[in-house]
């Protein structure tokens, strides 16, 4: 249940905070796309794998740093994933002793069926917006995605 910012309680910290109502928003967001992902027994963090694989060769330190997991969780996600034959290890062929994770073909089909299926949620939920509504969404995500740059810029992250 998303939370009114005008009856929250002046002792909740969060009380009337925008970026709380996009938090607990994204959170619906996550739900929805978790109960996309269930069926074909996918976790948020692998569907993440699978997409940072599909661009090409990726290292597991890599995905570790963009998915904020540690070295030994990435490890274990890669694990699932290659035994599920979605993703497999090789080595670096610009660096022999490194390994990066290539999508399968299996992988790549599961990736994009996910993808579709969440995309069509997300295009679901913006259709029932106004343009105006889709325009400000856009431009208020892209303003916090340079807010959260500049943050992180400050070593703040």
């Amino acid at each position: 249940m998303r939370s009114d910012p005008t009856s929250a309680s002046e002792d909740d910290p969060f009380a009337g905070s925008p970026l709380e109502q996009y938090r607990e928003n994204f959170g619906l967001i996550l739900r929805q796309t978790r109960r996309i992902l269930a069926p074909r027994g996918l976790l948020v963090s692998e569907a993440g794998a699978l997409k940072l694989a599909s661009a090409g060769p990726v290292r597991p330190s890599t995905v570790a740093d963009r998915l904020g997991i540690t070295a030994s969780a990435a490890t274990q996600l890669v694990d699932r994933l290659e035994r599920r034959g979605l993703l497999r290890r090789t080595r670096d062929p610009a660096d022999r002793r490194a390994v990066v994770l290539v999508i399968t073909p299996t992988g790549r089909r599961t990736y994009r069926a996910t993808a579709r299926e969440v995309r069509a949620m997300l295009d679901a939920v913006a259709g029932t917006m106004s343009p105006q509504g889709r325009r400000a969404l856009q431009q208020g995500v892209a303003e916090l995605h340079r807010a959260l740059d500049r943050w992180a810029a400050t070593g703040a992250a």
